[in-house]
């Protein structure tokens, strides 16, 4: 028995190093739950005064596939990274690209610090930067794709970095109208 008890506490010992090691306090999908629920919470007090619907956000997996060609977008633009911890407004960070094909997509990276942060605070401040991404008045759903990117490299020259990403998509008929090319 005293053997077992020993071999558990170092089995315990081993993973509470191996955690703090490799800082993996909380799993990808949790914080990505966290910032969802952040931007929900948001996105609540950023309700319009004319809008009759409910403010809803939620997450669009579909825009995973369209991941890369947002980041070569964000990058041709030279998208600029928010560094959550510098006190800057996110705002300033998200931007609008257009493809070859005019489709509308919002995008923000920001820096994932291994500490906590106030995801709503950043949320909230990301908020009006998205407007355009909102659906109508009477229907105000924003489908927002966040992504935890490990060892990526925003230019050839930087090294790997841990960064989190926005992504929306202006949502339109079928027909491509309510798009606003300019």
């Amino acid at each position: 028995m005293k053997k077992l008890k020993k071999f558990a506490a170092l089995l315990l010992a081993g993973a509470l190093v191996l955690s703090v090691l490799t800082g993996c306090g909380k799993s990808d999908a949790k914080i990505v739950k966290d910032v969802l629920n952040a931007m929900t919470q948001a996105g609540e007090a950023h309700k319009v005064e004319d809008a009759e619907g409910n403010t809803r956000i939620y997450e669009n997996k579909e825009l995973a596939s369209e991941r890369d060609k947002i980041l070569a977008l964000f990058k041709a633009e030279n998208g600029r990274v928010y560094d959550v911890n510098s006190g800057k407004n996110a705002q300033d960070y998200f931007i609008e690209l257009y493809d070859e094909d005019y489709n509308l997509y919002g995008a923000a990276v920001c820096t994932l610090p291994k500490g906590t942060i106030d995801w709503k605070n950043i949320c909230t401040q990301m908020l009006p930067a998205m407007w355009r991404f909102w659906g109508s008045a009477d229907d105000r759903n924003l489908g927002v794709y966040i992504e935890i990117l490990h060892n990526y490299k925003m230019s050839d020259d930087q090294k790997g970095e841990t960064y989190i990403i926005f992504l929306t998509k202006q949502v339109t008929e079928d027909d491509g109208s309510g798009i606003i090319v300019m």
